[in-house]
């Protein structure tokens, strides 16, 4: 169960994947500063290790690990996309356990091949 996880984990959080995925789900047309990739990292370790009260956290932490000075409102304006719960909502289920039967009819499109 557990190399079973650890392997979907790091197919679905490879950089490949995770920008395809942004694409796929529309939640990115043209790969700038913030990729999809980008994203989910800056979240998964900003809540992972830090206490995070606020967006503007969020903004700083992104932009302390990547080296970027990325201004508050476009970083907002990509949390704020509806693509972007569609982006995040495919993550969760591509990592989600799921039983043999339905597993296949729950996962569309791009997901579908996993």
């Amino acid at each position: 169960m557990e190399r079973e996880f650890a392997a979907k984990f790091k197919k679905a959080f490879s950089e490949g994947v995770l920008n395809e995925l942004g694409k796929a789900t529309r939640y990115c047309h043209r790969v700038r500063q913030l990729t999809p990739y980008r994203m989910v990292m800056t979240l998964m370790a900003l809540f992972a290790g830090t206490r995070v009260e606020s967006l503007a956290d969020l903004q700083r932490g992104f932009n302390a690990l990547f080296g970027y000075a990325m201004d508050y409102k476009p970083f907002y304006d990509q949390l704020a996309k509806r693509e972007f719960a569609v982006f995040i909502l495919y993550l969760r289920k591509a990592l989600r356990p799921c039983n043999p039967g339905s597993c296949a009819r729950r996962h569309v499109g791009f997901w579908r091949r996993w």
